[in-house]
């Protein structure tokens, strides 16, 4: 039985995990003062809930207590030597949904990005879809799939932290981006003001 012991690795990816949670209730939290439509507050108030998640998987370790515990029941159930039967397709399901959304999403951003704080949320929402199926590949355990993962390119880390700095800049964005609208809408409103 897996004792948890989270490493260094995974105690820093919780930090930057953090600052994401952060930022992506700073864009909620921007989007409700700024009387912004519902949508964006409660997606970017999503977002920042699955990163809190995410801490609390790192910090207790959870992927790796899910990987043993499932070893222990493929033993038990005798199926451990014939796992790579059960790996690979489940592997290519995931695969397979990755590469529909990765389509779906990206003709969805291009559609209703009509401004940049739908874009900002899009791509946010997108980057966090992303690092979902990067960790189901990385509970499925698929022995060709976690060589690449964790082989000497580390992939694994490259796509983890690239999709979370994804999400913490489109939401850092998304603030810039109301504050924007915002300061150019009271600067139309006091000329109006003006001319009256």
């Amino acid at each position: 039985m897996h004792e948890p012991a989270p490493s260094i690795f995974s105690l820093i990816a919780a930090g930057i995990y953090a600052l994401v949670v952060l930022s992506a209730a700073a864009a909620s939290l921007t989007a409700l003062a700024k009387r912004q439509p519902a949508r964006f507050w409660r997606g970017w108030a999503a977002i920042a809930l699955l990163f809190a998640g995410l801490i609390a998987m790192r910090v207790l370790d959870l992927e790796a207590i899910w990987r043993d515990d499932m070893r222990e029941w493929l033993r038990a159930t005798h199926a451990y030597q014939s796992r790579r039967a059960i790996q690979g397709p489940i592997a290519a399901a995931i695969l397979i949904v990755a590469a529909a959304a990765a389509l779906l999403g990206g003709a969805k951003v291009l559609q209703s990005a009509s401004g940049r704080r739908s874009f900002a949320l899009r791509l946010g929402q997108a980057a966090s879809l992303a690092l979902m199926c990067l960790i189901a590949l990385r509970l499925v355990s698929f022995s060709a799939l976690d060589s690449l993962l964790f082989g000497p390119l580390k992939l694994n880390w490259i796509a983890d932290l690239g999709a979370t700095l994804f999400v913490g800049f489109a939401a850092l964005f998304y603030v810039y981006a109301v504050r924007q609208a915002t300061q150019a809408d009271s600067r139309g409103v006091s000329r109006n003001d003006a001319r009256r």
